[in-house]
């Protein structure tokens, strides 16, 4: 009698699933922009964040998440701390 349990997927299943058909296709390679887009695309960004610094500005979400005496600021403290570790780690495996 055939077992009923589901076979198991293999590395090989996982390889294959999702690829193209030019085979060992490296999917993490982004195609290259040319220099007009990359322009844009930056200028987009820059963009993106000088509008959310005026919103938040406006709204004084900075001199409020400063000054706050009901905000919490231990999870701010561990943030940076992580940020500061993983740069010095990055850091250090540069030089």
């Amino acid at each position: 009698m055939p077992s009923t349990r589901p076979r198991q997927r293999t590395r090989a299943d996982e390889e294959s699933f999702g690829q193209s058909a030019v085979p060992h296709s490296n999917t993490n390679v982004q195609p290259q922009l040319s220099t007009a887009n990359r322009i844009v695309d930056k200028l987009k960004r820059i963009i993106y964040i000088l509008i959310s610094y005026f919103i938040l500005s406006r709204v004084s979400f900075f001199s409020t998440l400063l000054h706050s005496p009901h905000i919490r600021h231990e999870p701010f403290k561990v943030g940076l701390a992580g940020t500061i570790g993983t740069l010095q780690r990055c850091y250090g495996r540069l030089s």
